[in-house]
């Protein structure tokens, strides 16, 4: 017994060396994977966003953005949007009567126009189905994770290139705002975070030109 004491001894050595080797290489890995499904959940949340705030902005007179989160979710839940065609096709010489006709009222336009309720066309699927309930609607503002404590920052800036110029609205969220910081410490960050950034951002841009 006393010569299989050190045996077992060894044994019990080696085997916690090799599991301190595969926590060591686990958890990184581990990381990346909890990492990866984290920030797709937020880019998927972005997606809905950007499309929120295009058509907000296209529904605009003035054509503007907005980094009101009141005013975005009040447009997604109430809002409406305009779709405009024309009555008679004017590449149609055969509406050419029709229309001349018509145009002697001043104020007759060709042109019709629908409205239809603004989140069955920015978050509608293939049938015109809206996506989204009225809660998830509600909480396009919090980035996922967070118990809907932190909002999604909004921002505007102007891009400038020779006589090229962009308007941009930027989403974004913090990585440390939705990686589980209590399991994973900074330590492991660098691995998908700037290094030198440790804050880094999680961003989409959208813009439009004039």
């Amino acid at each position: 017994m006393k010569r299989l004491f050190p045996i077992f001894t060894l044994l019990a050595i080696v085997v916690a060396l090799i599991y301190w080797i595969w926590t060591l290489l686990a958890t990184p890995i581990n990381f990346e994977s909890h990492f990866s499904n984290r920030e797709q959940v937020v880019i998927e949340k972005e997606k809905h966003i950007i499309d929120l705030v295009q058509a907000y902005r296209d529904s605009n007179p003035k054509k503007q953005f907005t980094t009101n989160w009141d005013e975005l979710i009040d447009f997604a839940l109430n809002g409406t949007m305009e779709y405009r065609s024309q009555i008679y096709d004017e590449n149609n010489l055969e509406n050419a009567a029709i229309l001349a006709e018509l145009r002697k009222d001043k104020d007759w336009k060709n042109e019709r126009v629908v409205k239809v309720a603004a989140r069955d066309t920015i978050f509608d699927d293939a049938f015109g189905v809206c996506r989204l309930t009225e809660e998830q609607i509600k909480d396009l503002r919090y980035i996922p994770f967070t118990d809907n404590k932190e909002e999604f920052k909004l921002d505007t800036a102007t891009y400038e290139s020779g006589s090229y110029r962009t308007h941009l609205i930027r989403c974004h969220a913090p990585y440390v705002k939705f990686i589980d910081t209590d399991t994973y410490n900074q330590d492991f960050w660098p691995c998908r975070c700037n290094s030198g950034d440790r804050v880094a951002l999680a961003r989409r841009f959208i813009g439009y030109s004039i």
